[in-house]
């Protein structure tokens, strides 16, 4: 099961729907609706955090940005850095960086390898240092690709406040504990290989 250490957050959409995160086989499963939350956070306290996982996601014809990632979070007002990946059915595949730097990076000239259930499959890598946050991914979990590199705000200082894993949206409510009102279909996701370091 999940570990204790860790604190679900999960949409009560998808909780009338009986939809609930687990653990199989070693990867944590997302199983909810796309536009609904549904994420796990636990403390962290290092200062200059580096924070990798392991990412399959299915193809979606609602909107990518939702898809799940990992995040690193200080507080509200895009004082975080959340990075998912997917794409559309349209093979329309991305990088969705969240918060600082929010921007899409098309997947460009590389090839994503797709599993047998259709699920995009990569690493995704966030960075902290006094400096720079930087984001950065892989097609096979050893070679890194930088996709974004910026100045640490001024607004951002000392330690976050928690990991992410899983999705959601900053709004009015807790962390990213806000919906949108589209309903969706069942968007299945998976998560693994978590490291969790620190930076310079």
């Amino acid at each position: 099961g999940i570990d204790a250490a860790w604190t679900v957050a999960n949409s009560p959409t998808n909780q009338k729907k009986n939809y609930a995160p687990r653990v199989e086989n070693g990867k944590l499963s997302l199983a909810g609706s796309h536009y609904k939350h549904q994420y796990l956070t636990r403390p962290l306290t290092e200062p200059n955090p580096v924070v990798q996982a392991r990412l399959q996601m299915g193809l979606t014809g609602c909107s990518a940005a939702w898809n799940a990632g990992i995040g690193i979070y200080w507080d509200k007002g895009r004082r975080y850095a959340v990075m998912t990946a997917g794409g559309h059915h349209d093979d329309n595949i991305a990088f969705h960086i969240r918060g600082v730097g929010q921007r899409t990076i098309p997947l460009a000239e590389r090839t994503m390898r797709l599993l047998d259930d259709n699920a995009c499959d990569c690493w995704v890598r966030i960075e902290v240092d006094a400096e720079t946050i930087r984001y950065a991914s892989s097609l096979d979990g050893k070679t890194w690709h930088t996709e974004l590199e910026v100045p640490r705000p001024e607004t951002i200082t000392g330690p976050p406040k928690l990991l992410i894993v899983g999705r959601g949206e900053e709004g009015d409510a807790s962390v990213f504990q806000n919906d949108r009102p589209h309903d969706s279909s069942l968007i299945p996701a998976r998560i693994s290989e978590l490291v969790v370091g620190h930076g310079m």
